[in-house]
């Protein structure tokens, strides 16, 4: 669907972060399958797991959205994409 989703967890992290890149140039798979999207969840070491699961689950639930992947392709601001995340 042209999203990756990455998470990894730090010991160092206090608060959870969600970093965003777009490519310039897709990243194609083995399966052929196109990636310009590129979200990075890190979380503290410490999360609790309920709590990494309801953030990777809410996130999944919005990428999954055909009409949300278009509209971050054509945001020009990285504000924008938050913005994006966190309409209702």
């Amino acid at each position: 669907n042209g999203i990756l989703l990455i998470n990894s967890l730090f010991k160092e992290l206090k608060k959870n972060c969600l970093i965003f890149f777009r490519l310039e140039k897709p990243i194609l798979f083995n399966n052929q399958k196109s990636t310009d999207i590129i979200f990075a969840l890190l979380t503290p070491n410490n999360i609790e797991t309920s709590n990494k699961l309801q953030i990777l689950a809410k996130l999944t639930r919005i990428l999954k959205s055909p009409n949300i992947r278009k509209e971050i392709k054509g945001v020009k601001k990285p504000e924008d994409v938050l913005a994006l995340l966190l309409l209702p």
